[in-house]
């Protein structure tokens, strides 16, 4: 290889060959950089005259790496963040630039925090760009892998480089149609009632944030109705008698044309954090929404 060739790894061609790694997709690695597919094709083609490598091959209907390709995933994130931290010490104005952040966060969350943040940012002249993935119960590799700048959730993932804030704590609430049905006052009653639930992809149900004695006593309710969304359960229990068993500052929010009572069990706090990767620890920008987080979900504590 030449040494002119090293002139082709720049940071966004980098930045192509992990998304592509981490996605096994061309399509869905143009979807996130926002360019076509045939962009991300021409910037792997340098990659691979650069590199001296085919770094991805045909495997099925899709692609698999090379050991080339998996040998340099690592260091090249490394590297990525390395040049990220070059940045960091540059003084910060929100008003100067546009801030582009991408969020992990259910619709509980996002809806309860974000709204008034983006007000603020507007009403300040601040040009702020959010980018909203559904959380559903994270994994490690979530914020490991960069898939999103920050996690917004019950369910924080632990591993090496991962850290989090107590942002609230929630409580669990019945949420039913008052016109309709009474809510029930004793575990036998609730155990009868029939139930709306949300199921996130993967599988993970939204009860996963309920005390472990109580989800084992209920795992055999009748489920007549599961969504993939918090938002989605009013239209489907007003005028029935479903019951949604989820956290109360729902009815702040996507929850709030339902009514309220407390579930017929002992319930725990449920503790809300904010979840992030060490790379992103010293980034103003991500520090500066971190701040405005903390200074929003503040009111809760």
């Amino acid at each position: 290889m030449s040494n002119s060739d090293y002139l082709n790894l720049d940071g966004k061609s980098l930045q192509t060959f992990l998304l592509v790694f981490e996605h096994m997709s061309v399509s869905k690695a143009a979807e996130e950089l926002d360019v076509t597919q045939s962009t991300v094709s021409h910037t792997l083609d340098r990659l691979r005259e650069a590199l001296g490598d085919s770094l991805f091959v045909r495997f099925g209907r899709g692609i698999a790496p090379t050991e080339r390709a998996i040998a340099l995933h690592d260091p090249i994130r490394e590297l990525l963040d390395g040049m990220r931290e070059l940045r960091f010490d540059r003084p910060f104005d929100p008003t100067s630039e546009t801030l582009r952040l991408k969020i992990a966060a259910n619709d509980y969350q996002r809806e309860l925090i974000f709204p008034e943040i983006m007000k603020d940012c507007y009403l300040k002249g601040i040009d702020m760009r959010l980018d909203f993935i559904p959380s559903g119960v994270p994994k490690p590799s979530t914020l490991q892998e960069a898939h999103c700048d920050l996690i917004i959730t019950p369910h924080p993932p632990e591993g090496p480089h991962l850290l989090k804030s107590l942002l609230f704590e929630d409580k669990h609430m019945c949420f039913y149609d008052a016109r309709i049905r009474k809510p029930p006052k004793t575990m036998g009653e609730f155990l009868k009632c029939r139930h709306a639930a949300v199921i996130f992809a993967g599988n993970e149900n939204s009860w996963v944030t309920l005390p472990k004695a109580v989800a084992a006593e209920i795992r055999n309710l009748k489920i007549s109705l599961s969504v993939p969304h918090f938002t989605a359960l009013p239209s489907f229990i007003l005028g029935t008698d479903l019951v949604a068993t989820q956290l109360s500052m729902m009815h702040k929010t996507s929850l709030s044309s339902l009514d309220t009572s407390p579930p017929p069990f002992k319930t725990e706090k449920v503790p809300v954090y904010m979840a992030w990767h060490m790379r992103d620890q010293r980034n103003p920008m991500h520090a500066w929404m971190r701040e405005k987080i903390q200074s929003v979900t503040a009111q809760y504590l």
